[in-house]
């Protein structure tokens, strides 16, 4: 289902900071999955490709449907401008993506830029915000503690389901230590090197390289707890689970009347929110 080749498995990008009316709207974030790639060039070929294997073409915004959680491929029509076609497998109901962006908040706020993740999975406060797009293009906002209780029991249940589909894996930020970490050879050398060079330092050398070694056995310990996500024999079951409870979240409320009546309405996020959704877009986005 997932390989891991000692890179990152998702990111996670900031929504362009919006302004709401009571000024309460935190810094949001988008998740993006990096684990399986589609993206071909624009050809007939590889439309007829799609079609057989089962793809749906989709005029809803990048961010919608990957936040949906959706299996999806891209063909470029126009590399240098970005523009793509987008394409998504819909779920066993038939279920297709809604106009809705999935976004989350994190404690202790990290500047708004690109964090490449570790775990392949979102963070289990998934879920938390959403932006509605309306008919005139304007957004609409919801908090889910805002929302009605069994709408807030089943994104409780998600999280959930994404911690139990993660463990023992936490949501560590990929660093440089993850990939040497990988290379069991590579990892053991830094190690041992590390390790005699404390020896014979002096502070605040040593006490750097104590840390340093810290440092590189916790990465080393995320990446064993990766591999034992990864061999759950029930890892794809899980997550079929979670990407049917993420749309389930979005039909658990009357999102036509109780998102019109609990949410503030705002505008000039919309774009810029389908444009850094999609991980294949993080260069743009980072800048």
């Amino acid at each position: 289902m997932i390989e891991f080749r000692g890179l990152p498995l998702s990111a996670i990008l900031p929504v362009p900071k919006t302004p709401s009316p009571d000024g309460k709207l935190p810094q949001l974030w988008i998740y993006g999955s990096l684990w399986n790639p589609i993206t071909l060039p624009m050809s007939l070929e590889n439309v007829d490709r799609f079609v057989a294997e089962g793809w749906m073409q989709t005029s809803t915004s990048m961010a919608a449907v990957e936040s949906q959680l959706y299996e999806t491929a891209r063909l470029v029509i126009d590399e240098e401008r970005q523009k793509l076609q987008m394409w998504y497998k819909p779920d066993p109901d038939g279920r297709g993506p809604l106009p809705v962006v999935l976004t989350f908040s994190i404690e202790n706020t990290p500047d708004p830029q690109q964090i490449p993740m570790l775990n392949p999975f979102p963070v289990p406060q998934f879920g938390e915000y959403a932006f509605v797009e309306q008919d005139d293009e304007t957004l609409v906002s919801y908090h889910v503690m805002d929302m009605a209780p069994h709408v807030r029991s089943r994104w409780a249940m998600l999280g959930e389901m994404l911690k139990l589909c993660s463990a023992p894996l936490l949501w560590p930020p990929f660093t440089e230590r993850h990939q040497l970490a990988s290379d069991e050879q590579r990892y053991w050398n830094k190690l041992h090197s590390l390790s005699a060079q404390a020896k014979f330092a002096i502070e605040p050398t040593k006490t750097e390289l104590v840390m340093a070694e810290v440092a590189l056995r916790a990465a080393h310990m995320h990446i064993e707890n990766l591999h034992s996500m990864l061999e759950k024999p029930n890892l794809q079951e899980l997550w079929q689970k979670i990407q049917a409870m993420a749309r389930d979240l979005m039909g658990s409320g009357d999102w036509s009347k109780v998102l019109g009546l609990a949410c503030n309405p705002t505008s000039g996020i919309a774009r810029q929110a389908q444009n850094c959704a999609s991980p294949h877009l993080i260069a743009h986005c980072s800048r």
